[in-house]
């Protein structure tokens, strides 16, 4: 499931917000589909990591989940990453005020 959902997120951030209506007959069930709470959070890493890694082609995308402690929660996310020969894996945790909904921090640690 998570594989599922990250792969919509991506497309969701690399396609935009286009809707794709697939065919259907009329015994399709229609499931009332929400966004995750970490979206927009993903939207920044996504962002700040193009940011800082320009050169570089994102080959997955993983959201392992959230700490909150207090006012304040990091969203921490694992994206595959691929630079010339070079892949390597990069964990990305945004931080931010949990009651003001601000950006605190995004930071960045390699794994090779």
């Amino acid at each position: 499931m998570m594989k599922h959902i990250s792969f919509s997120l991506l497309c969701v951030l690399f396609v935009g917000w286009t809707p794709i209506v697939p065919l259907m007959d009329s015994s399709t069930v229609h499931a009332e589909q929400t966004n995750p709470s970490y979206v927009k959070w993903a939207r920044i890493a996504v962002d700040e990591t193009k940011e800082k890694y320009p050169n570089a082609r994102m080959k997955d995308f993983l959201h392992l989940g959230k700490e909150t402690q207090g006012d304040n929660t990091i969203e921490k996310f694992k994206l595959s990453m691929q630079e010339g020969d070079k892949s390597f894996i990069l964990y990305v945790n945004v931080a931010y005020n949990t009651k003001g909904n601000t950006l605190n921090e995004v930071t960045f640690e390699e794994e090779q």
